[in-house]
């Protein structure tokens, strides 16, 4: 029957038989292109990086999540007065999880670091300066707009040891911008919550300079 229906084609119309066949040629050789470009290792052509070197997948690093550990969260409140200076507004110890950082532009990198100068987390995070906003045309379209002031809330996982939260401009060639000691914060919470399993090595200083804890992560902007 189908041997039939293809005489059929052929005579009735055989510009539709030849676009057939060409078509179902690309798609073979498109099928077999892997094998012809990288020896039969098919699963090459997968892993190619942009530079043209190749990676096995199966020897790839599987790549660490900041997901947080911990039901207590540090909330930084920074002021941006203009693209170089930068003030701390509050530093508080907030009850619940951190958001995770996945996918965060490189625009501002935060590092916190303990008492041995060593770094114990980083993330990547959004300039609160940098504002996006959308164009009345038509399109739909928007552009980037630098605001001369703006706040910007840095939130991450509680860690009984950070000491201080170094700030770096990475679109300003890693200009730092500011370095928040944490010692007082993390300090002011333990003298509240000297029961807390986090806060059994933390030494309890004078707490003049630290912050009260918040009730909830929702009650920080």
């Amino acid at each position: 029957m189908k041997l039939i229906k293809m005489q059929k084609i052929v005579k009735e119309n055989p510009i539709k038989l030849s676009l057939v066949l060409a078509f179902q040629f690309v798609i073979i050789c498109f099928m077999l292109s892997p094998l012809l470009l990288f020896g039969g290792n098919i699963g090459s052509a997968f892993s190619q990086r942009a530079d043209g070197s190749i990676e096995d997948p199966s020897k790839a690093e599987i790549p660490v999540f900041d997901f947080s550990t911990t039901n207590k969260s540090i909330v930084v409140l920074l002021e941006f007065t203009n693209r170089t200076e930068t003030q701390l507004v509050s530093a508080n110890v907030t009850l619940g999880l951190a958001p995770t950082h996945i996918g965060d532009p490189p625009l501002l990198r935060v590092e916190v670091f303990d008492s041995s100068n060593k770094s114990i987390q980083e993330f990547n995070a959004w300039h609160p300066l940098w504002n996006l906003v959308y164009d009345s045309d038509l399109a739909g379209t928007e552009s980037l707009v630098i605001l001369p002031n703006a706040t910007g809330a840095f939130i991450f996982p509680f860690n009984p040891n950070a000491t201080s939260m170094v700030v770096t401009d990475l679109t300003q060639v890693g200009q730092q911008l500011i370095t928040v000691d944490l010692k007082p914060t993390i300090q002011a919470f333990c003298q509240q919550h000297r029961d807390d399993p986090d806060c059994r090595d933390v030494v309890i200083g004078p707490t003049t300079g630290g912050n009260n804890i918040s009730n909830t992560l929702a009650a920080n902007p």
